[in-house]
């Protein structure tokens, strides 16, 4: 706000890069706490999710909007009308992982979102053309503040892809990275589309459920 009622004197290019820069500082860590709010809420097993079937198209729509990608993502929902899920947690997670493979892809390298449907259960793949992720770290890469040590390193608190995999099991669902065909990462996660109560991991914290 000082730059908007005091920056008259300054440069007009500068004072619109310095306003843009302090805005994706504030964005940053606005983001930072929220999730450090939400992983909170996950460990102490106070996470409640509010499950309905939730258009798919709006779903992705939404998370490329917050994650800016939209020149980026090539999006396949496979004639998936619905998805039965909570709204904003799902939009969180689409949004950590297109992120993450806008993150690690080459500049304006295409993300690919596809989607498929089983008999009782939908899945959702996030594919990018990045470098990939070596084998023996594909585990450990949903772990609290894990970085994998790559240089230069990435913006973040290594946060999203744990919240991602806990989101995902609150669900019921799993999650798991595999090599993309022709190289990248390709992250896929699964969860059951039956009503009723969700199974949670039982080495996740619980999640209180309404259907």
């Amino acid at each position: 706000s000082t730059l908007r009622t005091h920056g008259d004197g300054l440069d007009p290019a500068l004072r619109e890069e310095l306003l843009a820069g302090a805005e994706t500082q504030a964005q940053r860590l606005a983001r930072l706490v929220d999730d450090l709010l939400t992983v909170a809420r996950i460990e102490d097993g106070a996470l409640r999710l509010d499950v309905q079937a939730i258009e798919a198209d709006w779903l992705i729509s939404q998370a490329i909007q917050v994650s800016r990608t939209a020149d980026r993502v090539q999006a396949d929902l496979g004639g998936v009308q619905t998805i039965r899920c909570d709204a904003d947690q799902m939009v969180r997670v689409l949004t950590n992982l297109i992120d993450n493979a806008r993150k690690y892809s080459p500049p304006d390298g295409p993300i690919f979102v596809t989607v498929t449907e089983g008999p009782s259960a939908i899945s959702v793949s996030v594919r990018d053309e990045g470098p990939g992720i070596p084998k023996e770290c594909r585990a450990e890469v949903f772990d609290r503040f894990k970085r994998l040590g790559e240089k230069p390193q990435k913006p973040g608190a290594g946060l999203g892809l744990y919240i991602t995999r806990s989101l995902v099991e609150a669900h019921g669902g799993t999650i798991r990275v595999d090599e993309a065909p022709g190289g990248g990462a390709d992250f896929t996660f699964t969860i059951p589309q039956t009503e009723g109560e969700q199974p949670v991991s039982a080495d996740r914290p619980a999640a209180t459920t309404t259907v």
